[in-house]
């Protein structure tokens, strides 16, 4: 797993060439990846039964259900309700900015805050019981017609894999999400990534987007718009004590990933996610790092209105 990671660029999401990782390569970085969790787990509780397991859930684990999006769950799926009950403690809220917005074609929907874990994004955007008349009334294209694009990393631990791929998220490499633009799908992405959750605590509102340029450009080349979101509380879920590690830093360039260092404040948290207006691009052959610098500052108007 070490060395097909470090010698590819697999594991960068949307930063990455338009050419995936030979799928053999990829299994096989996931299968050595499972058996050092397997392995890791086994040292220490020498459980058993996860290695009878392995020859059921290996099929499930290597069949590139990330890449093709099959998993994802209807809108009156019994698990998605499931989901939503078992998250009964976060109270929600949805807000839409422009109540005249109306979106049925393919848009790129930008999420902030990453935090530990955007339990509160998850909730309002794929579990929420309003969700579903906003999309009837304004965005059509989210009700059905959207996929998320998630960590590429993310999908190489079992359990998350699964929970992830239940909600309709797909790995997040540009390949994948342009696969799913030309076929008529929305993206909706967590801008920041990862690295936006070193900057987690009550009351930060701190967010990375001026080093980001890989959704600009995808939005550039396809001509779709982009829409800010923006879910208050996030952050205050977990309150991150490394923001800034050559260590981390280091792993966070070669795995897209950034390991959170802090503790969780274990109290009841009110999640409001706030839709911003529709930034709308015009599609060009040719472009420049202006063209990404000018709708980035676009972009940053967007989500500072929405505040």
């Amino acid at each position: 797993f070490s060395v097909i990671s470090s010698t590819s660029d697999m594991l960068l999401g949307t930063v990455r060439s338009n050419q995936l990782i030979a799928e053999y390569k990829y299994k096989l970085s996931k299968i050595s990846f499972l058996f050092f969790l397997i392995g890791t787990f086994y040292k220490f509780s020498n459980v058993i039964y996860l290695l009878k397991i392995i020859p059921f859930y290996m099929p499930i684990y290597t069949d590139l259900g990330e890449y093709s999006g099959n998993y994802k769950l209807s809108q009156k799926s019994f698990i998605r309700k499931f989901l939503r009950k078992l998250f009964f403690f976060f109270d929600s809220n949805l807000i839409l900015m422009d109540e005249k917005m109306y979106i049925d074609k393919p848009a790129i929907i930008s999420i902030h805050p990453h935090g530990l874990i955007p339990f509160g994004s998850i909730i309002n955007l794929t579990l929420d019981n309003k969700r579903l008349e906003l999309c009837d009334k304004n965005l059509p294209i989210l009700k059905d017609k959207t996929i998320a694009g998630g960590a590429s990393f993310n999908y190489f631990f079992p359990i998350i894999r699964e929970f992830y791929l239940l909600l309709g998220a797909v790995d997040c490499s540009k390949p994948i999400l342009d696969k799913f633009l030309k076929k008529g799908n929305g993206i909706s992405v967590f801008l920041g990534g990862a690295r936006e959750s070193g900057y987690s605590g009550k009351g930060s509102t701190k967010v990375v987007v001026n080093n980001r340029w890989g959704i600009f450009k995808m939005a550039l080349e396809n001509g779709i718009s982009i829409i800010p979101v923006y879910t208050f509380n996030e952050n205050n879920l977990f309150k991150s004590l490394i923001s800034e590690n050559r260590v981390l830093e280091f792993f966070h360039k070669k795995t897209g990933l950034w390991i959170p260092v802090g503790r969780i404040f274990f109290n009841k948290l009110k999640y409001v996610t706030v839709i911003g207006e529709e930034i709308k691009v015009k599609r060009k052959n040719v472009i420049t790092n202006s063209d990404i610098d000018e709708l980035r500052e676009l972009y940053k108007e967007g989500l500072q209105n929405i505040f």
